[in-house]
């Protein structure tokens, strides 16, 4: 998921640079992917796990013992809520800086 955020996010850029030969729309792109993941982020928020917990779990290795005990605390209601946070402020922090730097690009 990662890296095909990462490779949207260089095409993205690739084409927006060729097509507008604009030098602030080319810095500008890299919000392309952070805003991306942010709304997955906040998006995610609905879904019966959060991204966060998602990448943890990958992270750690889902069939290792900590992934399987990571898997076993899902249960707990203090476990799930603080994934949900950890979710919603990276969200957020995300999509604050994706909006900032566009901000920055074309107010300087």
């Amino acid at each position: 998921m990662v890296g095909a955020l990462v490779l949207a996010g260089i095409l993205v850029g690739t084409v927006l640079g060729l097509v507008s030969h604009s030098a602030r729309l080319l810095l500008v792109e890299g919000s392309v992917p952070t805003a991306i993941f942010a709304v997955g982020c906040l998006g995610s928020l609905r879904a019966s796990r959060p991204l966060m917990y998602s990448f943890g779990l990958e992270l750690i290795g889902p069939d290792t013992a900590k992934g399987r005990e990571m898997t076993l605390f899902w249960q707990h209601e203090g476990f799930r809520r603080s994934f949900r946070v950890i979710t919603a402020v990276w969200g957020v922090a995300f999509l604050l800086e994706a909006a900032l730097r566009v901000v920055i690009v074309y107010n300087t």
